[in-house]
C-alpha cells in the first residue's frame, strides 16, 4: 500500500505540472497532450502489472539481475525498449 501512496504523489507532481505549463502558456497544450497520453500508458501498464502480478517486486528482479553483467544488459535492454515504444505511441496519436 505504501507503493501505491508514492504513485498516486508521482501523477499528482506530473498532473501540477502540467497544470502549471497550461497557466503560464495555453499554447502548451501540445506538450500536455504528450504527457498525458505517456502518462496514461504508463499507467494503464504499470497497474495490469500490478493487479496481475502482484507478488512479483520489480525493484528485487533488477537488483538481482545487476548482479550479473549479462542481467544488468538485459534489465537496461528492456527498459530502454519500453521508454522508446512509449514514446513512439505517444508520437503516433499526436500526428
Amino acid at each position: 500500500m505504501k507503493r501505491m501512496y508514492r504513485d498516486l504523489i508521482v501523477i499528482a507532481i506530473l498532473l501540477g505540472m502540467g497544470g502549471y505549463l497550461l497557466w503560464v502558456d495555453s499554447a502548451n497544450i501540445v506538450i500536455i497532450q504528450a504527457l498525458v497520453i505517456g502518462m496514461f500508458m504508463v499507467a494503464g501498464t504499470h497497474l495490469t502489472r500490478r493487479l496481475l502480478l502482484p507478488q512479483i517486486d520489480l525493484q528485487l528482479v533488477a537488483n538481482k539481475a545487476s548482479i550479473e553483467p549479462i542481467g544488468a544488459a538485459i534489465v537496461f535492454a528492456a527498459i530502454l525498449l519500453f521508454l522508446v515504444s512509449v514514446m513512439w505511441l505517444g508520437i503516433s496519436v499526436l500526428k
